[in-house]
């Protein structure tokens, strides 16, 4: 790894083109804010030109992303009146965007569906019982759009699922890392659209 320190650099009215190249090659900025900084207009040009380079990479990542979402929609293949459960998993190492993806890939598709539902943070959120039954409680009232829902027996009562059954819906679960966590929200203690006879 290779420190880039501007104390090598000779002072001036303007930041020369040596720096502005060392900041927009730079992977990690770190900017040390002395007693004096915001009174020097070369430290603040230096400041500006950083948050630029970090803003132009966040959206050439996202602009990178796009052909990523569309081979997720074209693994769900979703097309109207198919009413097929699906399942996808998007796996890997942290960091790396898989719930900017998801987010993303959320905010595409839920205009074709009755009822969504993206929950965050499902690791974070879901330390005990009580947290988890929470979530589903979350996941549950954004479906069916009763805000005064609460679930505390470990299955959904058969009205529930036969309302769920008549609607498509979308559900994201951001950061599962438990069997647990996923068989609470969507699993063998929930009824499925498929398994409720109309």
């Amino acid at each position: 790894m290779d420190t880039f320190m501007d104390y090598d650099l000779e002072r001036g009215e303007e930041i020369t083109p040596a720096l502005l190249k060392a900041i927009e090659r730079s992977l990690i900025s770190v900017i040390v804010f002395s007693e004096n900084y915001a009174s020097s207009r070369w430290c603040l040009d230096e400041l500006v030109h950083t948050l630029e380079c970090k803003e132009n990479y966040e959206i050439s990542e996202l602009v990178g992303i796009e052909s990523r979402v569309q081979e997720i929609e074209s693994l769900l293949c979703i097309v109207p009146r198919d009413d097929r459960v699906r399942f996808l998993v998007v796996w890997g190492i942290r960091g790396v965007g898989k719930s900017t993806l998801a987010d993303v890939v959320f905010h595409c598709l839920s205009t074709k569906f009755d009822a969504c539902c993206f929950l965050a943070d499902v690791r974070e959120g879901s330390g005990t019982q009580k947290e988890l039954k929470d979530l589903r409680n979350k996941l549950f009232r954004d479906l069916l759009g009763d805000k005064t829902l609460d679930i505390q027996s470990k299955t959904i009562g058969r009205s529930m699922a036969v309302k769920l059954g008549r609607k498509r819906v979308l559900v994201v679960l951001d950061d599962v890392d438990k069997s647990c966590q996923l068989e609470m929200l969507a699993g063998r203690d929930v009824t499925l659209a498929q398994e409720v006879e109309s």
